[in-house]
């Protein structure tokens, strides 16, 4: 059957690559809808169509809906008109409808069901057969309590979230096993570093291309660290702390290493010139778990506050991974792996 992809990240965009991949060996159609949750992501459209990774593309912008909806009417209009709200605003603002046809016949993968793209994809096709794709830490630990679900759904009478809809017939995940309890009877197991490992040279070299655009990275040095930021100041601190942080961090780690920075794709800040050491930038577009693909390529140390892509990196020896306990007590004991 006709596989759909809706993504919002570059890192949901190559595990929709592994997967297509896989059905388009077996002559599956597929169609990659990218969100506008991550700036700019649209510009990865030419490269995608050169590789034939998807039969079709298209990008809907969601986030900007949304804001579109909430400026048109009060909350109260929102709330009892939600779901009729997110069907007719998504497609008079985007060409979806185009697709619909190729949609009702084909399994939709998610990569997230939160905001305005669940309530869409679960209202308008929950005959699909619709699965959750990893997503990262978000899939472990869903954001949303008994109360919020209830209220959803038999006051609101709309998405729940988090998995727990019973559209959502799968969750595929690397631990399906530390999955909640609700949940564990849909998971299946993501063999994400399997299938990695058995791509093609030939396929490897599109993916790697595809999100290096064509900028080469100089990986020379003894002792490397990578240090993996995150948009912090959205929710946590302001622009300023982060900095403090990091600078923090690298005061802490950074000592007699070579230090590769790694920015979240949706952060917005300069480094340069703002950090206490020297360092080289990765693409804010490159998955950090696509490094596995580049022969050679270790690194010593991986310091982050709570990025949970450090924990599907194979080319990092020691992983320093902080939680979100250290934005409130930078004084908790480090835990490492």
């Amino acid at each position: 059957m006709n596989q759909v992809f809706i993504c919002g990240t570059y890192f949901h965009i190559y595990v929709s690559i592994l997967k297509a991949i896989y059905w388009k060996e077996k002559n599956i159609k597929c169609l990659l809808i990218v969100n506008d949750q991550t700036p700019d992501i649209a510009k990865i459209f030419p490269g995608l169509a050169e590789t034939g990774f998807f039969d079709f593309h298209l990008q809907i912008p969601f986030e900007e809906i949304m804001r579109k909806i909430k400026k048109d009417n009060n909350v109260f209009a929102r709330t009892i008109k939600r779901n009729k709200f997110a069907i007719e605003y998504v497609e008079a603002n985007s060409e979806i409808l185009k697709y619909d046809e190729f949609i009702r016949n084909s399994e939709i993968n998610l990569h997230f069901d939160s905001g305005l793209v669940p309530v869409y994809f679960l209202l308008k096709y929950k005959n699909n057969f619709i699965r959750m794709l990893e997503d990262g830490e978000g899939n472990y630990f869903p954001r949303v309590g008994n109360f919020k679900a209830f209220k959803r759904k038999y006051i609101l009478n709309t998405v729940i979230g988090g998995g727990l809809d019973k559209e959502i017939k799968e969750i595929e995940v690397q631990f399906p096993e530390n999955l909640i309890k609700k949940l564990k009877a849909k998971g299946k197991k993501f063999e994400f570093k399997k299938i990695q490992s058995e791509l093609s040279a030939e396929n490897k070299n599109k993916i790697i291309q595809l999100f290096m655009r064509g900028i080469d990275l100089n990986f020379m040095g003894d002792k490397k660290l990578l240090l993996i930021t995150q948009p912090l100041e959205a929710k946590y601190m302001t622009e300023e702390t982060k900095i403090e942080l990091y600078n923090r961090l690298l005061d802490q780690y950074g000592k007699g290493y070579s230090i590769f920075l790694k920015p979240h794709p949706r952060e917005l800040t300069d480094y340069n010139g703002q950090l206490n050491y020297e360092f080289s930038v990765i693409p804010r577009g490159f998955p950090l778990e696509m490094f596995d693909l580049l022969q050679g390529i270790k690194f010593e140390l991986g310091v982050t506050v709570c990025s949970s892509s450090l924990y599907n990196m194979n080319c990092v020896e020691k992983k320093i991974i902080l939680g979100r306990e250290y934005l409130y007590n930078p004084s908790l004991p480090i835990t490492a792996s």
